[in-house]
């Protein structure tokens, strides 16, 4: 692929800033934050994921309007999950979307040794990749406003040390162990599961009241596949205050929305990047 030669034989003074997310999660106000990052570093290019060839036009056009030659800019193309995976580690700093962030493709790129620079925000799209990286150890790429966004982008790429810092941080499977620890994930799980049972109130809860106990406990590290799961129990806990007897698993994913199964089916493919 033409994209991926040039990514790898780019010249060591490039640096390069990626974001694998889907191109509906690139809002004119995160793209306009981008363009000024890039203004700002000279030797830097932009690698996105391909969705379709008139979304990247479309990206060239706006970021020649913002002062920004669209050779900088360098579009991949879908592969298969195995090739995606090791060419995220060409990246130097991942830059997240916002207010939807990366999700799957958060914890990908930190597996993959990618620091990721994220704005966090106070809804559940917004709040993934600041919950993966709390759980990485890396709360210093959490920003709160895109001033502070795209200062930390520019002082990053001006000092590669500090890359080479974070990326020595994420290597160690110490600094990882807490993110990808599937048994201590279920038993916090489980503990708001319990707590949500314990403090069971005399009326029906609704489900914003529930949704609320999930948003307060982000330090479980949610992505988009828990986020289905999460949000399902939500509604399971719905049905079992109404009749508690007549709850089962098919009550669960009878209570999914259509938007939950798109997101399921989404990682049945096997076509990596756009999480």
């Amino acid at each position: 692929v033409g994209s991926e030669m040039c990514i790898r034989d780019r010249p060591k003074d490039k640096f390069i800033f990626g974001c694998f997310n889907n191109g509906y999660k690139i809002t004119p106000l995160i793209f306009k934050s981008w363009m000024n990052i890039l203004k700002r570093c000279e030797s830097s290019i932009l690698w996105l994921l391909q969705n379709q060839k008139i979304g990247s036009q479309n990206l060239w056009k706006e970021a020649e309007k913002q002062g920004v030659k669209k050779e900088r800019i360098i579009f991949a193309e879908r592969v298969p999950v195995k090739e995606h995976l090791k060419r995220l580690e060409f990246m130097d700093l991942f830059l997240d979307t916002f207010p939807y962030n990366a999700h799957t493709t958060a914890s990908e790129a930190i597996r993959a040794g990618v620091p990721i620079l994220t704005l966090k925000g106070k809804s559940f799209p917004s709040r993934v990749a600041s919950s993966i990286l709390t759980n990485a150890g890396l709360e210093n790429l959490i920003v709160s406003n895109l001033e502070d966004y795209e200062t930390k982008a520019i002082s990053l790429a001006k000092n590669y040390k500090e890359i080479e810092r974070l990326k020595k941080h994420l290597a160690e499977d110490k600094n990882l162990s807490k993110l990808f620890d599937s048994k201590a994930f279920t038993k916090n799980l489980e503990k708001i599961y319990k707590k949500i049972l314990n403090n069971q109130p005399t009326h029906q809860p609704s489900f914003f009241q529930l949704k609320n106990i999930f948003n307060k406990n982000n330090q479980l590290g949610f992505n988009s596949g828990t986020y289905v799961f999460g949000y399902g129990f939500v509604r399971f806990f719905i049905e079992y205050f109404r009749e508690p007897d007549a709850v089962s698993y098919t009550h669960l994913r009878a209570h999914e929305t259509e938007a939950d199964l798109v997101c399921s089916r989404r990682h049945e493919k096997n076509k990596g990047g756009g999480g």
